[in-house]
């Protein structure tokens, strides 16, 4: 006899295996999750389309960012004046490495939208390598596991797209 697989169930299991949570994913979960994976896509897109440089990309949508979330803030009151020296040098750190993010991230959507795409995917294998320093927690065989199998899927694209060396180097940079 022959069983059905089916691949929500599937999910729900992984999920549950690797998150080390009771609760069971619910549909707005899996909502959700594809609704992040489009956006994810329809940004590299975008960055293709539009015409503008990476760094006035990346300028005009931190400007807006800041803005919509000074709004916010100051709407809500949770704006706090006083903000210590060693707190403003983290955040012009973190500011730093997200601008630095954006910027490769729209550079290599610029040449190849699909390259950079798949090269975004070796997210996983940084954070399996770096989030453990950071954190000064042991490594998890797993998460290397994945990353491996997502740098066999790069070198397959690589061998077929060589062409797009450059989007591929940035996109993983990002």
């Amino acid at each position: 006899m022959q069983k059905n697989f089916n691949l929500s169930k599937i999910c729900t299991i992984f999920a549950i295996i690797f998150t080390n949570s009771k609760k069971m994913p619910t549909y707005k979960d899996y909502f959700l999750l594809h609704w992040i994976v489009l956006i994810w896509g329809f940004t590299a897109i975008l960055g293709k389309l539009i015409t503008i440089s990476p760094l006035e990309l990346v300028i005009y949508r931190t400007a807006i960012a800041t803005s919509i979330s000074a709004i916010v803030l100051v709407y809500y009151r949770q704006f706090n004046y006083h903000i210590q020296r060693t707190e403003i040098l983290k955040m012009l750190f973190t500011g730093f490495l997200i601008a630095l993010h954006w910027l490769l991230f729209f550079g290599a959507a610029k040449l190849s939208a699909s390259v950079c795409l798949a090269g975004i995917t070796t997210a996983t294998l940084w954070t399996s390598v770096l989030e453990p320093l950071i954190q000064r927690r042991r490594v998890k065989i797993y998460e290397i596991g994945l990353g491996i199998v997502v740098m066999l899927g790069l070198y397959q694209i690589y061998n077929v797209e060589i062409n797009h060396s450059l989007a591929l180097f940035m996109a993983m940079g990002s």
